[in-house]
């Protein structure tokens, strides 16, 4: 149950606490803005049921508020808490007397159990709803320009994939199979469990099937490779839309372990500050004594991995006035084999120390493998000691040894990092800087003075920092704030006291804030994740907070706020999405093979978009350091190489653009072109060599083939009795061929206008029909060929029948713009034409004798021989039918002669 109901009242969303009771849900409490967005008084609210408060206002959806009952009666019954879900109620605007359309997101939070008190949460979402409504037109259209791209190119060098909604992979990169340790073909058979923690497993199937329903994740998880390394990766995965069924997943992963491990290395850094600073503020608070050391010794040998620590002090000999080393305080692991009773070393004099360990340093460690070791007394001593690995710190005192702090490992031998070699020497230093103290004497005026410049410091740092302190009461108000709240955020100090500091937290981070505020009334530290914070120009700052409750300290009695902004960090991030994102779909769009190529180690990483990339060859072949020289065509490769050297030698160039040709697998080349930019440093010495190779192969065959079917062109042009004409209409500009001067005797091949002297030759009957047709053609915007026949009259005088045709070329409107065409000259066909139409009539009267004229005297004779073999004499005598056949065949012989002299007229 909620006891103190300041903080309640003060929350800045609408909010109800009502209590359950026989079936009914009564208002036990209303906060300050459910009052101010309905306009009631809270006395017309408290001890109201839900159905009476809700029925009795003008605004009332009895579907939406339904709901919220029957809600408020599944979390009594089954005590689970039901999913957010969006209501309408529009309030009335009394400074505009209309009642505004508002959408709000209802949110319950139960307490006790049974359920004793339920908070109900109305979260103003209007400005989602209608961004919502604009974001699924977007989404719609954002689908559809993603369906109409290709899959994610191989060239990236981060770990590109698609997913089915099995999970199985549909299409890897190098780049995953280089992450995952796993080859590309073995990974198409795969689906990526196999690769996920056991520990993060349940999380990436979760944010997997987020993706499946249609929203975009990104997260970081661990994963383990194929060869068992485990790696931290940045996965974003984007659903696959096919006509607006997600049928799988696009993904990208990011390896940060690298990142990562350093980003460990600087909390271990942290740490290792955060620790000597405890010591110091231990020491600070007690005197040096053996009891304190033996009680901070344990946290330091552990901080460190040692198995055991300890501190010899320097000690004066009464009776013989020697100054000697002794064992002040020893810690040692439990479950380390030490012999702590070695006599030898309890005590020492200085120069018994100076003969074991040599002369030590101020400032400087002493360390020592004890393997390693020549043979002599310090290695007995610490062979005898189980000692694996010594460090020694010297502690000084006025330039004289002091004593030393000593760390044994006894378990392995190791090399002490620089890390650790600092953080022990800052510790001695501490405990140096603690002896002094003990030693010397402080007088009251320096301790003033100490005090004075801590006040200092602390003004400097608090008031003048980076950072800024507030102090607020437990409900959030705020009490106090430094003066940074207006020099950083631009807030009046007037401004935020008195305040709740919800009221400047951005709406969508009101109730995550809300939330983890609300620990700090049971525990003693809570950090709050950065939200943003209004400053005073309007702005959104994003803030990092610490909270430390020091309500029962006399001295502050409230809630202590350490915040900084850290605005430029996020940002910086986004940005850095931003940037992944735009290399993403450059990487998708380009089709080139991109490298990044080191100048100073020669070693090159190559980009490439499948098998059809790496020109046959294997990636393995490929990555090989000389692999790209000894493929490049050796009539082409000094060349290359003595251009590539003097451009990088130059310092006053930053680009290089190189044509070669390169051997395929097959033994074929291709042809390459190659544009690189080149970084170098301060100066000017070439560092690095980033570029894209493009394969022009097809480029260059199409030139080729064009080169040839030009010359093939010309030859055929040579051989016909065509002209060639291109006339630009818009320009009014026409180009012949050189044929003109050769068939026609004109000289035409220079630009001229389409009047100039063509038009002019052609006879005057026909030119009229000539420019009209012509016209016609171009005017009309569906036409795309046009032919006429005319005759023109060359420069001999003679007469050529010609057939013109030509191609219209016109632009998106219609409008010609261009026309391609040839003359060919037909006068020898007509005159054969007029030669062939003269026979054939002298051949037609031929027929026509031979079919009706030789036929008339050839049946006479066929008659009368007929009549002569049957010897019938009737009417004819045999003497009179001989010379009635005579005179047929006289008749017969002339009509051939006929015949043959037409034949002979026309030359057959």
């Amino acid at each position: 149950m909620i006891k103190d109901h300041s903080i309640f009242r003060n929350l800045p969303m609408p909010c109800l606490l009502v209590e359950p009771k026989n079936g009914v849900f009564i208002i036990k409490d209303a906060n300050t803005a459910y009052c101010q967005v309905t306009q009631k008084d809270i006395e017309a609210i408290v001890d109201k049921t839900i159905p009476s408060i809700i029925k009795d206002d003008a605004n009332y959806i009895e579907t939406n508020w339904k709901r919220v009952h029957d809600e408020l009666t599944q979390i009594v019954e089954s005590g689970v808490k039901p999913e957010k879900f969006i209501i309408r109620y529009d309030p009335l605007d009394s400074s505009l007397n209309q009642i505004n359309e508002k959408y709000w997101e209802v949110e319950f939070v139960a307490f006790g159990s049974p359920v004793e008190e339920i908070i109900i949460f109305y979260h103003d979402k209007t400005v989602e709803v209608l961004k919502e409504r604009e974001r699924l037109r977007m989404q719609t259209q954002l689908d559809e320009n993603l369906n109409e791209r290709k899959h994610f190119v191989e060239s990236n060098p981060n770990g590109l994939y698609s997913l089915d909604k099995n999970g199985r992979f549909l299409s890897v990169n190098e780049g995953l199979a280089n992450i995952t340790q796993t080859p590309e073909e073995e990974l198409l058979n795969m689906d990526f469990l196999p690769f996920c923690t056991p520990y993060y497993k349940d999380q990436i199937l979760s944010y997997f099937e987020k993706a499946l329903s249609g929203e975009n994740q990104i997260f970081e998880a661990d994963f383990i490779s194929a060869k068992g390394r485990v790696m931290v990766l940045e996965i974003s995965i984007v659903p696959i839309r096919v006509q607006g069924e997600i049928t799988g997943v696009y993904g990208i992963a990011r390896d940060l372990t690298s990142l990562r491990n350093s980003e460990k290395v600087i909390i271990e850094k942290s740490n290792y500050l955060k620790f000597n600073g405890a010591i110091l503020r231990f020491l600070v608070d007690h005197d040096l004594n053996s009891e304190i050391l033996q009680d901070i010794f344990p946290q330091i040998a552990k901080t460190v991995q040692a198995d055991r620590m300890y501190y010899f002090g320097h000690r004066l000999e009464t009776q013989s006035g020697e100054i000697l080393i002794n064992k002040i305080v020893e810690w040692s692991d439990e479950g380390s084999f030490l012999n702590n009773n070695f006599p030898t070393i309890q005590s020492l004099s200085l120069d018994e120390m100076r003969e074991i360990l040599g002369e030590l340093i101020p400032g400087e460690e002493y360390t020592a493998i004890t393997s390693e070791l020549p043979d002599g007394k310090l290695k007995n001593i610490f062979t005898n000691q189980n000692v694996k690995s010594i460090l020694i710190i010297p502690i000084f005192l006025n330039d004289q040894i002091y004593g030393y702090i000593g760390f044994d490992d006894c378990t392995k031998e190791r090399k002490w990092t620089e890390d650790e070699k600092t953080f022990l020497k800052n510790l001695a230093q501490n405990i140096t800087t603690f002896v002094e103290k003990k030693l010397a004497e402080i007088t009251i005026k320096k301790q003033e003075e100490e005090l004075i410049r801590s006040v200092k410091k602390f003004k400097t740092l608090v008031q003048e920092g980076s950072d800024f302190i507030s102090i607020l009461e437990l409900s959030g108000v705020l009490t106090f704030v430094s003066d940074t709240h207006a020099s950083i955020l631009g807030i009046p100090e007037k401004e935020l006291l008195g305040n709740n500091f919800m009221k400047f937290v951005y709406p969508e981070d009101q109730e995550r804030t809300f939330i983890e505020y609300s620990k700090i009334s049971y525990k003693q530290k809570v950090h709050i994740e950065p939200f943003r914070f209004k400053d005073g120009f309007g702005k959104w700052r994003w803030i990092e907070t610490t909270l430390t409750n020091l309500i029962n300290d006399p001295n502050v009695n409230g809630i202590v706020a350490n915040s900084k902004e850290v605005t430029e960090i996020i940002e910086r991030n986004r940005e850095i999405k931003e940037l992944n994102e735009r290399y993403r779909l450059a990487a998708y769009a380009t089709d080139n093979l991109m490298y990044d190529w080191n100048l100073e180690n020669d070693e090159a990483v190559r980009f490439y978009n499948g098998n059809e990339k790496l020109f046959g060859h294997t990636p393995e072949e490929i990555d090989k350091r000389e692999f790209w020289r000894n493929h490049v065509h050796p009539e082409e490769l000094e060349a290359l190489s003595v251009q590539l050297k003097e451009t990088l030698e130059d310092p006053g160039k930053n680009l290089i653009k190189t044509k070669y040709r390169f051997r395929r697998a097959d033994g074929s080349y291709a042809h390459l072109i190659d544009r690189a930019y080149i970084l170098r440093d301060l100066q000017g010495k070439a560092t690095r060599l980033i570029g894209a190779t493009s394969d022009i192969s097809e480029i260059v065959d199409k030139k080729n083939a064009l080169r040839l079917a030009n010359k093939r062109f010309r030859y055929a042009v040579k051989a016909t009795q065509e002209m060639i004409w291109d006339w630009d209409l818009l320009n009014d500009h026409i180009v012949r061929s050189k044929s003109s001067k050769k068939l026609y005797g004109y000289e035409l091949t220079k630009t001229s206008s389409i009047n100039d002297l063509w038009l002019s030759k052609i006879m005057d009957e026909d030119r009229d029909q000539v420019i009209k047709s012509l016209k016609a053609a171009i005017d009309n915007k569906k036409l795309r060929k046009w032919k006429e026949e005319y005759r023109l009259i060359k420069s001999n005088g003679e007469v050529a029948f010609l057939i013109d045709r030509g191609y219209i070329v016109r632009d998106s409107t219609g409008k010609a713009i261009r026309m391609i065409g040839a003359v060919l000259d037909v006068t020898e066909s007509r005159r054969l034409i007029k030669e062939i139409n003269k026979q054939n009539k002298v051949l037609k009267q031929v027929a026509w004798d031979q079919a009706h004229v030789v036929r008339g005297p050839l049946t006479r004779l066929k008659s009368l021989l007929m009549l002569l073999e049957e010897e019938s004499y009737e009417e004819w005598s045999r003497e009179e039918l001989l010379n009635l056949i005579n005179d047929a065949a006289d008749e017969l012989d002339k009509i051939v002669i006929n015949i043959i002299n037409k034949a002979e007229e026309i030359g057959i």
